[in-house]
């Protein structure tokens, strides 16, 4: 017989593979929170770390999540240079759809963000779009505005600028305007 943890990572693994069903969860008009722990003046040590923090307390919150692997283009305030950025994220799922669900789970992104020093939160709703909330002064947006990223498009090229990736390369999900 498989544990609940066995079980529980299968069912991670098969969600990893279906950018499809995420579109599906979208188009249903469920709305998703997309989240990272990581820094980039921190080791790999620590930021895996917080990575396992930032799953724990998504669990207790009760929402479903699916680990992603993030790209974008991070601009150094210091030298105006940019550099492309992959990282562990999680694309965390509304429990719900509707208003009341939305709002809960952005509430729960924003307290995440803030709790690992992130600039902002990606959030996305098929009625209410998709966009970055700012979370703090310094940061891009900037603390307390909110920006479209566009409309999601599954399974993005490889070398997509900001794209979010499950399983592999050529699988996850892009926000792009039309």
């Amino acid at each position: 017989m498989k544990t609940f943890t066995q079980l529980q990572q299968e069912l991670q693994e098969a969600s990893k593979k279906s950018s499809y069903r995420q579109e599906v969860k979208h188009e249903s008009g469920l709305s998703s929170a997309m989240v990272s722990a990581h820094r980039g003046d921190l080791s790999q040590e620590e930021n895996n770390k917080r990575h396992k923090d930032l799953k724990s307390q998504v669990n207790k919150s009760g929402h479903g999540y699916v680990e992603i692997t993030g790209r974008y283009v991070e601009h150094d305030p210091e030298t105006g240079k940019k550099r492309q950025v992959t990282e562990k994220s999680l694309k965390i799922d509304a429990k719900g759809q509707g208003k009341k669900h939305h709002t809960v789970l952005k509430g729960l992104a924003k307290a995440l963000g803030k709790r690992y020093n992130q600039d902002s939160v990606a959030l996305t709703s098929k009625k209410r779009g998709s966009a970055l909330h700012g979370l703090k002064k310094g940061g891009w947006p900037g603390k307390g505005k909110r920006v479209s990223v566009g409309s999601f498009h599954r399974d993005p090229p490889e070398g997509e600028e900001f794209a979010s990736y499950m399983a592999r390369p050529g699988k996850g999900f892009v926000f792009k305007k039309d």
